[in-house]
Order: structure tokens, then C-alpha cells, then sequence
């Protein structure tokens, strides 16, 4: 397996080559489209997951024409940490920024789940240039004092009884939906590490620092924000609330169960650079992990997101958006309501 030495921890990561051509059908029907440029994809996981809770889009996205990278982060998974010293997610930050140069990887589009999310956007805090962040079931905000107080009671608890049992139990109705039939892989994984390996992890996660009046300055980027309907661990008001201050507005009408493009005002805003796509997307049924519980559901909205980056305007070769003179009855800002995301771009690729 390989690993890469980089502050003081020896990370293991996997490489997965772009395997397919622009025009490869994908196992659900849909074909990816031609674009002119296709970033590297580096793909941060949550806390007490590990990269195999990205095995659902590996696929997909190489048989799409893309090269995406995963990683054990700190304290998870086969990734050597060679001592026991606190870490902050900015120093995760950093070694994903250093994971990144080790392998020459220019502008990638970043994507995490939970805590992969705080990693992914202090990376771009950090000065990181990258073609465009997803983020799922995240958030900006510190945890609260109470948060704090019952997150440290149920460690504790694990460092008495073990995951095996009722803590276990609690654990994962906060990352998993509770007809997500996946949990047993997950639990048995969390079994075979001592409790207090994670403590490091448990102290960076509760004493997270507040980064959601920075947002705003990520505004200039390609965004895409997915939450569960029914996550646990960040209510779904929470990603919203992100979602708001990452796309530089002061409210968002969303309604449940839907799919929010705020689409350009004109070609040339796209075609000067000025315009950066940003989507939420409710995935309905999924909790804490929308990715590993509705790949179904996210794949295809994660493949629309990424074909549509337009990157440096002088390699993008097509829009798929609307007709010059459709644009010029759009307002920016203006949010279009996509109800079956799926159906949408099923149509899309028939039209083509």
C-alpha cells in the first residue's frame, strides 16, 4: 500500500487512475460529457470512517475520465502517526496540502464528508488553489458547550465499555440513517481499535475553531453542498446555513427533498471567469454519510457538478446550462428548482 511521509506522519493513500473516456457509459446509464479539462479529485473522509467510505464513488468518477485520490487521515485507518501530540484540523489541512504536493497535483477539486469538509475548507483558507470544493454533510461552526460536554460523555463511555455494545449503538445512528444497512463493516472496524487511539482525533474534533464568518471569502469558487435529510450529526439547517454564507447570500428558500442550481446571468459572466457554479443538494434518506448511504443518489449529481467546472475559460470547451437567450431571463442569483435530479440529467444526455 503506498504511503507518503509528510509532517511527521506517514500517510497512506490510494491513486486511482481516469480509466474511462469522456463518452463512457456509466453503470447507471448516465455518460459523462465532454469537457475540455478534468481535475484531480482528492477525497477527505469523516471521523471514524477512512478512505473506503468513498469505494461507492471510485468508480464512477475513473470510468468518468477523472483520477481521484483518497487517503487515511490522521488517526484513521492504515495512515502511522508516530506520536500521541494533539492535532487541529488546520494541521489536517496542511497535511492534505502537502499529500497534494508530494504528488503534483494541480488546482484538484477537494471533497470531504463531515470532518474531511472542515479539512478541505481550511485547505482553501490556507491559500490552497483548487478548481472547486464538494462538501458533504459539513459545516463552518464550532460545537457548542453542550455538544462539547455530550460528545465527551459518550468517549468516555466508549473508553469504559468498548463500541461493541449501546455505545456503538449511538454512534452510529449519529453518522447513519437508521435504514442504512451498511453499519456492520463500519462497526467492526471501530471494534478493533482501542478507544483511546482516538482521542487525539476526539480532542481536534470538539475543539474545532469557528471558520463560518471566513466562508464568504470562498465565494470565488466552483461549490457543491450535499446534506442527508436526516443527519444526525449536523442538522440539516446547520448545512444550510454554511451553504448561505459559501455562496455569499442572505437567505436560502430551500424546500426539502430538491436540488438548487444558482445559475449565471449571462454567457460572458461564464466565459470572463466570473461565474462559479453553486449547488445544494437535500439527499433524501441519508443521514451523516449521503455519499456511502445514496451513492445513487449523489453520483450523479457529484458527475454533473464536476463536467460543468469550467476551470482556466481558454480549455472549457461547453456549458451545459441553457442558450444565451435563455440566460438573459435569468437573474443572478435566481434559484431553478430541480425536482428529480436524476431524470434531469438522463435527459440531458438524450438530448445530446
Amino acid at each position: 500500500m503506498p504511503h507518503i511521509y509528510v509532517n511527521g506522519q506517514l500517510i497512506h493513500y490510494k491513486d486511482h487512475p481516469a480509466i474511462g473516456e469522456s463518452d463512457a457509459p456509466l453503470a447507471n446509464g448516465i455518460f459523462a460529457r465532454e469537457t475540455g479539462w478534468k481535475p484531480t479529485i482528492i477525497l477527505s473522509h469523516g471521523f471514524g470512517m477512512d478512505h473506503e467510505m468513498w469505494a461507492h464513488q471510485i468508480e464512477p468518477l475513473t470510468m468518468a475520465g477523472w483520477r481521484v485520490i483518497t487517503y487515511d487521515e490522521r488517526g484513521w485507518g492504515q495512515t502511522e502517526t508516530f506520536n500521541s501530540a494533539l492535532f487541529t484540523y488546520w494541521d489536517l489541512a496542511n497535511d492534505l496540502i502537502c499529500l497534494a504536493n508530494e504528488l503534483e497535483i494541480d488546482h484538484p477539486v477537494l471533497g470531504g464528508m463531515s470532518q474531511g469538509g472542515f479539512i478541505s475548507m481550511r485547505a482553501v483558507l490556507s491559500g490552497f488553489p483548487v478548481s472547486g470544493l464538494v462538501l458533504i454533510d459539513t459545516e463552518g461552526a464550532a460545537l457548542s458547550g453542550p455538544e462539547v460536554f455530550l460528545f465527551d460523555a459518550l468517549f468516555e463511555q466508549a473508553l469504559e465499555h468498548g463500541l461493541d455494545g449501546e455505545v456503538g449503538e449511538t454512534l452510529a445512528s449519529m453518522l447513519f440513517a437508521s435504514e442504512f444497512d451498511g453499519t456492520g463493516p463500519w462497526r467492526d472496524k471501530w471494534s478493533a481499535r482501542p478507544v483511546e487511539e482516538w482521542r487525539a482525533a476526539k480532542t481536534c474534533l470538539l475543539e474545532r475553531d469557528d471558520i463560518h464568518q471566513k466562508l464568504s471569502s470562498l465565494s470565488d469558487h466552483e461549490i457543491l453542498v450535499v446534506h442527508g435529510e436526516f443527519d444526525a450529526a449536523i442538522p440539516v439547517s446547520r448545512g444550510k446555513n454554511m451553504a448561505k454564507e459559501l455562496f455569499g447570500l442572505k437567505s436560502i428558500p430551500f424546500g426539502d427533498g430538491y436540488l438548487y442550481r444558482f445559475q449565471p446571468q449571462s454567457a460572458e459572466e461564464v466565459l470572463s471567469g466570473g461565474y462559479f457554479q453553486k449547488i445544494f443538494y437535500l439527499v433524501n434518506g441519508a443521514g451523516h454519510t449521503a455519499n456511502l448511504e445514496k451513492p445513487e443518489l449523489v453520483n450523479p449529481v457529484l458527475i454533473d457538478f464536476l463536467e460543468n467546472i469550467h476551470g482556466d475559460p481558454s480549455l472549457y470547451k461547453e456549458m451545459n446550462f441553457y442558450s444565451e437567450a435563455d440566460w438573459d431571463d435569468l437573474d443572478r442569483g435566481k434559484v431553478i428548482r430541480q425536482q428529480e435530479m436524476m431524470e434531469s440529467i438522463r435527459r440531458e444526455t438524450e438530448d445530446q
